[in-house]
């Protein structure tokens, strides 16, 4: 997706809800890392995603 396409997204969802995320995930690999956001959209959570624009999308996918 694109940053205009997020935007974009971000402004027609009517129940949203970003916050910073601080607890510690780990790849399928074993590293470890912190996502930087926790989204919530109609209700369904979306994190344990490490980049923002990854955690967009993935929400973008199941709420178009």
């Amino acid at each position: 997706m694109t940053d205009q396409e997020r935007y974009q997204w971000i402004k027609k969802q009517k129940n949203l809800v970003l916050s910073t995320e601080g607890v510690k995930w780990f790849h399928e690999n074993g590293d470890e890392f912190y996502p930087s956001h926790r989204l919530a959209v109609n209700g369904t959570g979306f994190h344990g995603i490490e980049h923002l624009d990854d955690l967009i999308d993935q929400a973008m996918e199941v709420y178009p």
